[in-house]
């Protein structure tokens, strides 16, 4: 048998009074994710490059060694800039969208 806590218990929070709820963390945490995501990004385009490289002898010169390899070093840039613009975008976005709910517009 499960017991559920009685409602009388909890107790009642404003809106928007949770500290976890507040813009300028929502955005540092988006641009962390963002970083992540472009290193995540990053790691499988150099994957698929390198089988396209060995399968069809391209030639391209993009492979995980960053430090000699300026194209992947510029990879790495291009591909966290954007993780970080995407994520942010979808914070800001859902901030937005967040307070147009609240105003009940």
């Amino acid at each position: 048998m499960t017991t559920q806590p009685d409602d009388d218990y909890l107790p009642e929070e404003e809106p928007g009074s949770c500290p976890l709820e507040s813009p300028t963390l929502r955005r540092v945490a988006g641009v962390i994710l963002g970083a992540v995501l472009g290193v995540i990004v990053f790691f499988v385009l150099v994957l698929v490059v390198g089988m396209a490289n060995d399968s069809f002898s391209l030639g391209i010169p993009l492979d995980m060694n960053i430090a000699e390899n300026i194209w992947s070093a510029i990879m790495l840039l291009v591909a966290i800039i954007l993780g970080i613009v995407v994520v942010s975008w979808a914070v800001m976005k859902r901030d937005l969208a967040r307070s147009s709910e609240s105003s009940g517009n």
